[in-house]
Parts: C-alpha cells; structure tokens; sequence
C-alpha cells in the first residue's frame, strides 16, 4: 500500500516506544504485519488506528486497501468513498495502487475517481502557486529569441559538442521524460561521433559489470539491475534502461565498429567502518567510508576516463552536482539569510576548474527551491518566467541561457540567489531544455520486488546505519519497507504529487 504512515527512516530508527505512543505503537505493528501480509490483522490494526483518529483520510484508505485485498469489495468502495470526503488526494496512488485492484473496474470505483478529481480541481486551484504576467516587451524578446534559435532537445544537446568537449545535464531526480530523454540520445550521440555518457547512477568501481552488460550478447536485466542496486538501490526502471539503451546501440554495431561506452561515475562507499550511530557524525570515521565524496570521484572518473582521453562525453547527473561556474551557497536561515560559506568543489565546479569553457552546463527543466528554506514548497526555476512563456510556445525545446535574454531572468524566489549581489540564470546555467510544464511531468517507476532475498545482503551492506546492517530488524520486514518506501512512499519520488501546486 502506497500511503503508508511509516517511512524507512522510522523502522531503523524505532527502539522502544512508550506506552504513550499508541500511534506509533500500532503504525508500527501494521507495517509488520503488512510486511508478512496478514491481511485480517492489518485490517484489524487500521480500524484500530481510524478509530484513534478519525478525521485522517490515509488510515481510511488503508482500509479501502485492505478489504480490497479480503475480496470486501463494498466495504472496500464505502472507505474509499469516506476517505475522500474526509481529503484523501492522491491521486496517483488511486489509480496505480495494485491492492485496489479488486474493485477498480466497478462502475463505483471510477465514479469516485471522478469525485477525487473534482474535488483536487478545487482544493487545488487555490493551492496553486501563480505564474507571473510577463510584461509585453519581455514576452517579445524571450519569445523572438526562441523563434530563431529553436532546437529539439536532442538537437540542442549535441550542437553544444561542437564548442565543447565535456556537455553536463543536470535533472531534479525521478522525472521519467528526463530518463527517457537519455535513452534517445544514445544513439544520437554515436551519429555524431561522442562515444560516452557518464552518469551518476553507477559506480566507478563497477566498470567491469557495466561492460559485461553492455557489450553482451545477450541483454541480462537482472545484472543490469545489479549496477543500480550498488549504487544506492536506484531501482527504477527507466534509470535501469539507461544500460538496456547502450546495450541495444552496441547490439546493432558490427565487430569492426567503435562501441558506445556508459561510464559510472559515483564513489562506492564502505560503511563498514561506521560501528555505531554516534560515530556518524564523526568526520574522521565518515571519511574511512566516504573518501573524498562523490563529486571528488566523479570530477576524477570524467578527467581520467574523458578528457585526459581526449575524448568528448556526455554527463548525466543530479543538478547540483552538475554546477559548473555557479556555487552553490551554505547558509544559516536567518531573517535575513546568512550564508556561511559557498561549495565550491562540486563535481561540474571540479572538471570545470581543469577545462574552463570547454565544459557546458544544461539544466533541465525542474522545481527551485524556496528561497524561505528548503522545507518549504517548491518555486518555479527563474521565478516562473519559462514557464509562463512556454505557455504560447511549441515544447519540448533546448536553448541557450548564456549570451541570451534567458540569461537575465532573475530567481528571487530560490535560495540559489544568497550569496550572490544580483542572481540571474545565467550564473546556473549555460543552457535550459524544457521537456514539458512541471505539472505535466511524471515519476519514473519502482520495479516490482526490486530488493529481494538474493540481493538483501548487498543492500545492508551498504547503507550507512549500523543499525540496518548488523541484523536488528528481521530481513523480510526490512525487504517489505525498502520496496515499500521506494515504491511511491517517498514523497520526493511520486513527482505528481510534488507538482501537483504548479500550473
């Protein structure tokens, strides 16, 4: 079920709860018995917990769930119903959600799908965060510029190898249009002679398995899951195709031809060092596990395997770490915010200080965030400029941020602008692709039983809680909450729920 209360963090971090704690007390024991799916004692703790508190819509949903999966399909459509009225919204967990199944193809179930949805077009369209009037003259030169310089993203993207030899895109992760947008560039940068593409979602350290996936004969699924489940447990299927996409270009190559390289970038951590949770917070400890960091290893990975190569590549990253000429600050929040000091070391900072102006930076289009903190709902990139222009223009497009009216919009309303006299976008970016509006951006997909038995043991070995790895949870719970909490439990994964407040 995808509205679970209890996240990850919650399962490692429980010792011993109070008696006072009645909630989490039972949270608790639904999780565990969802986990071994004793689906009669689930419902029986989610009618304890709607009975606790009654006006919260997600209990009422787990019991639509539950007795859905009891094969109670009235009593299932009647919580539905409840949990509506009372504010449940999401909407996407709605439609996907596999323990509805039972009940999603009754004429009930899609009349209350379309009560959901009126109910969202209210209660959201006084959420929603307004773009900007543009002003006449502003709209015109923004949108004469984009007239004469228009480009595919495809197009953009290797247009920019001509002047430069290392291009970064950096992506607010878990957006699918972005993965998919690597899957297409694939064999587009081949056409044209650029040979690599490293990402951050593998590590440096399995070079030899990323090969062995690629330059197969056959194209093995589980293995390339392997690479991701090291790095993180990225277990999403469109990050995961990234490998299936190069092994596909290199299927159609003959022996004589020059294959397509995917380079991992990312450090792999050995967190066996770390004994006890104190020694967390320890940076001499830390550093045994962590190194130098990762943007220290994946700066190092593209100059070693890249540029000392002489060869030109692209690189797909998470945006911050994709930060070229714009440092990143660190600041105390404050009224005003004081910024400490700036991070000047990231990994675009990094391969940038070796090649300078033969390094590119192109941001795809995603949320800022909130110049109040970073707890605070997201803002439009660029104070929302793009996005109200994009209204009256064709998308999906790439363009120029740097010696281009784009460069001059401001974002007074991310944190991106402290430190900085007068923040603009081109201090962020060289360049921008827009796929298409915030709000019609999806998530990228979890893969079913992603972490199972078979690789349980890789997954505790690296996670940073000692907690997690010396076996004080039972495997099969902690193998339930992993895919759980993946699986649109984590709020910044489920994208359309994050931006559902855009227009």
């Amino acid at each position: 079920m995808k509205t679970i209360i209890i996240p990850l963090t919650f399962i490692l971090t429980f010792n011993m709860i109070s008696a006072a704690e009645t909630e989490e007390q039972l949270a608790m024991e639904l999780f565990t018995q969802m986990a071994f799916g004793n689906w009669v004692e689930v419902e029986n703790i989610c009618l304890k917990l709607a009975e606790l508190k009654p006006e919260d819509p997600d209990y009422i949903f787990e019991l639509a769930c539950v007795n859905s999966l009891l094969n109670k399909n009235e009593k299932a459509l009647n919580y539905l119903d409840k949990s509506i009225e009372l504010g449940y919204a999401n909407k996407k967990a709605l439609g996907d959600d596999p323990n509805l199944k039972n009940i999603r193809r009754t004429k009930r179930f899609r009349e209350l799908s379309e009560k959901l949805d009126k109910k969202l077009e209210i209660r959201f369209k006084d959420e929603k965060i307004p773009l900007p009037e543009l002003e006449k003259v502003l709209k015109t030169e923004l949108s004469k510029y984009l007239d004469e310089n228009y480009k595919t993203p495809e197009d953009y993207v290797i247009s920019k190898f001509a002047d430069h030899d290392i291009v970064f895109l950096g992506e607010e992760h878990y957006i699918k249009q972005n993965v998919e947008l690597i899957h297409r560039l694939i064999p587009k940068l081949y056409e044209n002679g650029i040979y690599n593409l490293g990402i951050e979602f593998a590590n440096k350290d399995d070079q030899p398995m990323i090969d062995s996936v690629i330059y197969a004969d056959e194209y093995d699924d589980l293995l390339a899951q392997g690479v991701m489940l090291n790095c993180g447990v990225w277990g999403y299927r469109e990050y995961v195709d990234i490998l299936k996409a190069v092994w596909e270009l290199n299927s159609s190559l003959s022996n004589a031809e020059r294959k397509f390289r995917l380079i991992g970038l990312n450090v792999s951590m050995d967190w066996s060092h770390v004994k006890t949770r104190e020694e967390l917070d320890r940076p001499e400890v830390r550093i045994k596990a962590w190194g130098k960091g990762s943007d220290y290893v994946m700066a190092h990975t593209i100059i070693d395997e890249m540029i000392n190569k002489n060869e030109k590549g692209l690189v797909y990253a998470g945006s911050y770490h994709t930060f070229t000429k714009y440092f990143q600050p660190r600041y105390d929040v404050a009224n005003p915010p004081k910024v400490i000091e700036f991070t000047k070391d990231r990994m675009g900072n990094l391969v940038y200080n070796k090649i300078e102006d033969k390094a590119f930076n192109i941001y795809l289009h995603g949320h800022w965030v909130n110049a109040k903190g970073w707890n605070e709902q997201y803002v439009y990139s660029a104070d929302g400029v793009i996005d109200a222009l994009m209204k009256t223009q064709d998308f999906p497009m790439g363009f120029d941020v740097i010696n281009s009216p784009f460069g001059d919009l401001k974002g007074d309303s991310s944190f991106f602008k402290y430190g900085y006299d007068n923040f603009t976008l081109s201090n962020f970016c060289d360049g921008y692709i827009f796929l298409a509006p915030l709000s019609e951006l999806e998530s990228v997909h979890w893969i079913e039983n992603f972490v199972n038995e078979t690789n349980y043991d890789i997954v505790k070995s690296i996670q940073q809680d000692p907690v997690f790895r010396n076996g004080t949870y039972d495997d099969k719970l902690l193998i339930f909450a992993v895919n759980a909490t993946s699986y649109e439990l984590r709020r910044e994964s489920n994208i359309e729920w994050q931006y559902r407040i855009f227009e």
